[in-house]
C-alpha cells in the first residue's frame, strides 16, 4: 500500500469536509449563478514558472505546485520567507532558535540538500554548506512571488532539485512613471527594520531599486540553566533589476542582489551536556547574486532565444571568542541558453490553450569552492574546482483538447563524477471542467558535495573518487476540483499521492582502516520517501480560507532496516484565513501544525548517540492592517502568539513570542 490512513489524517480531512460544508451548504444567488465552466476558464492564479522553461499554465501541469502572490504575502506582514512556507503541504522547517538562525528546508522527506531554491531563475543554494539553502537571511520586502514545485524536477532545473524546486521572484518596476516607498517596524528584542524602494519605466527602460536593513538582539536559544544571553541578528540588503528594450527584437535584463549579514551563535558544550551554551561567537555572511539577460525574439516568429549568465557566491566566516575559527567561500558562473518555440497544434481553434511548447537548452557551470581554518587535529585549508556541461529539452504538448502531455530530459558530463540523465514524463488530463487529474513519473540527481568528498579536514578525511551521484525515482498521482464559492469566486481541492526511492545515498561517515580515518560511501540500500497532500482554497464570508495537510512515510536503510528519517513529522497541517474589510482593514490569520519527528542527540564521551522524539507543537502567527490613506498604511503583527515552547532541534530552543508594529508610505 503506499500509505496508511491515520486517526489524524482522517480527522484533518474531516475538519476539511465540515468546513466546506458549513461553508457552503447555503450559497448566495451570485454563487449559483456561476457556472463551473466558467470557473474553469477564468483567468485567476493559473500559471507556474517552474513547470517548464516558459510559464505554463496550471491546468497543463503534470505535477504538485503551491503558489503565494504578492497580495498573500504583503498581508501576512512576514519579515521573512521562511515564516510563510510551512502553510504548504508537506514543508518541513528545522530552525536552530531565533530569528537569523541556521533554517532549513526539507521537502516530501528529501534531504535539506536536496530542494533547489531560484532567485529570479539563479540558483542560490550554498554550495560550501553541501547545497543547503539557509532560509533565515531571505528578507520578503521585495518579494512578490514564492511557488514551490514538488517531485523530480532535475530535467528541467539541473542537479540537486529530488524534493522540488522553491522559487523566489522579487518585485519588477511599477507601471508608473516613478514610484518610491518607505517602511519601518518596531518590535521586541530591539527589533527594527527599515526598506525603501525606488522603482521607473520610460519607453524602453525600466528599473527597481530595493534597499532593506533588519537588526534584533534576538533571543536566547539555549535550553541549559544558567544560560541566558542573547543571540543577536542583523541583515543589510541591496537589490537592483532593470530591463532595456533595445528593439523590438532585441531585450537586455539585469538582476543583482547583495547581502552582508551577521549572526551570534552558541558552542556546544562537548564535555558535560552536549547541548548549545552560551559563548562569543559569531557568523558574518555575504551572499552575492548577479543575472544579465539578452532575449532575442525575432518579429512575426513562433521562436525565441533566452540567454543569461548567473553568478552566485556565499562566503562566510565563523568567528570564535575574536578569531577565525572556520571560513568558506564558494561560487558558481552559469551560462544558460534556452531556444523556446511555441507552435499550433490544433490550427482551426483560435485558443493559447492549443498551443505547445518546446525548450531546447545548453548550460555550462563553474563552481569554486574553498575552507580554510586553523590547523588544529589537521589542516581544513584547500581549494576544489568542479565544472559541468548539460543539454535538456522540456515540452509541453497538447494531445486532445483536454490532455496535456509534458516530457524532459536532461544528459549532464561532470568533471568529476559520471555522466547522468534525468528525465519527466507526466500527463494532466482535465476529465471535466470540474475536475482534473495528473499522474508523473520522474528521476532527478545529486552530485556529491566537496564535503561529502573531501570532510572538513582533508588530510584525516580519505577521499573517494569512487562515489557516484544519488538519484531519486518520484512516482505522482494527483486529483483536482474546483466548485463555485461566494461572490463568484473559485474554490479548489486537491489530493496528491506521491512515492519517492533514493538510490545511492552518500554516508559521509564510513571508517576506513587502512588510514584510521574516515571516508564516505554510497549506501547499498534505498530510501523510502511516500505518503499523500491535501490542500484546499475556500472562499467564505469571513474571508479566503486556505487549507493544508500533508501525511509522511520517510524511512532509510541502515543494515537493511527500514528505520525513520530525522527532522521528518509523520503529520503537519496549516490553516490560513485572509479577510479584507470595507473600511480599508484586513487581517491575517496562520495556524501551523508541526507533527511529532525524530532528532538525534550526541551526549558528551564516551556515551553513545541516541534518538530523541521532538513533541508536536502548533504556533499562531496574525497580523492586522489598515489602509489609513492612499499612500500610508499601518499594521501590527505577532508570530507565535501564544508563546509556544518547542524544539525543531535538540537543544534548541524555537521562536519565541514576537510582537511588531509597523508603517508603511508610498509616493
Amino acid at each position: 500500500m503506499l500509505f496508511n490512513v491515520s486517526k489524524t489524517a482522517l480527522a484533518v480531512f474531516s475538519v476539511c469536509s465540515l468546513s466546506h460544508t458549513s461553508l457552503f451548504a447555503n450559497p448566495s444567488s451570485e454563487t449559483n449563478s456561476t457556472t463551473i465552466q466558467q470557473l474553469a476558464s477564468s483567468p485567476t492564479e493559473l500559471i507556474t514558472v517552474t513547470g517548464s522553461r516558459q510559464p505554463l499554465a496550471i491546468n497543463q501541469l503534470a505535477g504538485s505546485v503551491s503558489v503565494l502572490t504578492e497580495a498573500e504575502i504583503a498581508q501576512s506582514s512576514a519579515t521573512f520567507v521562511s515564516e510563510l512556507l510551512t502553510q504548504f503541504a508537506n514543508v518541513d522547517l528545522s530552525v536552530n532558535g531565533g530569528v537569523g538562525q541556521y533554517a532549513e528546508l526539507r521537502i516530501r522527506g528529501a534531504e535539506a540538500n536536496h530542494v533547489l531554491v531560484l532567485l529570479d531563475g539563479v540558483q542560490i543554494n550554498d554550495l560550501a554548506q553541501g547545497g543547503l539553502i539557509d532560509l533565515a537571511h531571505l528578507p520578503v520586502a521585495n518579494i512578490a512571488r514564492i511557488e514551490l514545485l514538488r517531485g523530480s524536477q532535475s530535467a528541467v532545473w539541473g542537479d540537486g532539485a529530488i524534493g522540488g524546486v522553491l522559487s523566489i521572484t522579487t518585485k519588477q518596476a511599477a507601471m508608473d512613471n516613478l514610484q518610491q516607498s518607505l517602511q519601518f517596524s518596531s518590535g521586541q528584542n530591539n527589533t527594527y527594520q527599515g526598506a525603501y524602494q525606488l522603482s521607473g519605466r520610460s519607453d524602453d527602460l525600466d528599473y527597481r531599486l530595493a534597499l532593506s536593513h533588519f537588526t534584533t538582539d534576538g533571543q536566547n536559544i539555549s535550553l541549559v540553566e544558567g544560560n541566558a544571553e542573547k543571540d543577536g541578528y542583523s541583515n543589510t540588503q541591496v537589490q537592483l533589476n532593470t530591463h532595456y528594450q533595445l528593439n523590438p527584437q532585441h531585450r537586455l535584463s539585469g538582476f543583482a542582489r547583495l547581502v552582508d549579514y551577521k549572526t551570534d551563535y552558541d558552542a556546544t558544550d562537548f564535555l558535560t551536556t552536549g547541548l548549545p551554551v552560551d559563548a562569543n561567537n559569531v557568523s558574518k555572511g555575504t551572499k552575492n547574486t548577479l543575472k544579465a539577460g539578452w532575449l532575442f525574439a525575432p518579429e512575426n516568429a513562433q521562436w525565441q532565444i533566452d540567454s543569461a549568465l548567473h553568478y552566485h557566491q556565499d562566503k562566510v566566516d565563523n568567528i570564535e571568542n575574536n578569531a577565525i575559527a572556520s571560513a568558506s567561500n564558494s561560487t558558481e558562473a552559469k551560462l544558460l541558453s534556452v531556444l523556446q518555440i511555441t507552435h499550433k497544434v490544433f490550427p482551426n481553434v483560435a485558443s493559447s490553450s492549443t498551443q505547445g511548447t518546446i525548450n531546447l537548452g545548453l548550460e555550462y557551470s563553474n563552481i569554486d569552492y574553498e575552507q580554510a581554518g586553523p590547523v588544529v587535529f589537521g589542516d581544513p585549508n584547500y581549494a576544489e574546482n568542479m565544472t559541468k556541461n548539460s543539454v535538456f529539452v522540456d515540452s509541453v504538448q497538447p494531445i486532445t483538447k483536454a490532455i496535456w502531455l509534458n516530457t524532459s530530459a536532461r544528459y549532464t558530463d561532470n568533471s568529476e563524477f559520471a555522466a547522468t540523465t534525468d528525465y519527466r514524463i507526466g500527463g494532466h488530463w482535465q476529465l471535466s471542467p470540474a475536475v482534473n487529474l495528473f499522474v508523473s513519473r520522474g528521476k532527478a540527481t545529486k552530485n556529491p558535495t566537496f564535503t561529502e568528498r573531501f570532510g572538513f579536514f582533508p588530510t584525516s578525511f580519505v577521499g573517494n573518487p569512487e562515489l557516484e551521484p544519488e538519484k531519486s525515482v518520484t512516482n505522482e498521482l494527483g486529483l483536482g476540483f474546483i466548485f463555485p464559492g461566494v461572490n463568484k469566486t473559485t474554490n479548489s481541492l486537491d489530493l496528491t499521492l506521491f512515492k519517492a526511492t533514493l538510490y545511492n545515498e552518500i554516508n559521509g561517515f564510513v571508517f576506513e582502516p587502512v588510514s584510521g580515518g574516515f571516508t564516505s560511501a554510497n549506501i547499498n540500500g534505498e530510501s523510502e520517501r511516500q505518503g499523500w497532500e491535501l490542500s484546499s482554497t475556500l472562499h467564505s464570508s469571513f474571508g479566503k480560507v486556505t487549507l493544508a495537510y500533508s501525511y509522511l512515510d520517510a524511512t532509510e536503510d541502515t543494515t537493511n532496516l527500514q528505520i525513520r528519517e530525522l527532522r521528518r513529522a509523520v503529520h503537519n497541517g496549516s490553516i490560513t484565513i485572509n479577510n479584507e474589510y470595507q473600511n480599508e482593514v484586513s487581517t491575517y490569520l496562520g495556524a501551523r501544525y508541526t507533527g511529532s519527528r525524530d532528532d538525534v542527540f550526541f551526549p558528551p564521551f564516551p556515551q553513545p548517540s541516541a534518538t530523541i522524539a521532538q513533541p508536536a507543537y502548533w504556533l499562531i502567527n496574525a497580523s492586522i492592517q489598515w489602509q489609513a490613506r492612499p499612500e500610508v498604511k499601518v499594521g501590527v503583527k505577532g508570530n507565535n502568539l501564544f508563546n509556544a515552547t518547542y524544539t525543531d532541534i535538540v537543544g534548541y530552543r524555537g521562536l519565541e513570542r514576537n510582537i511588531s508594529a509597523f508603517i508603511h508610505y508610498s509616493w
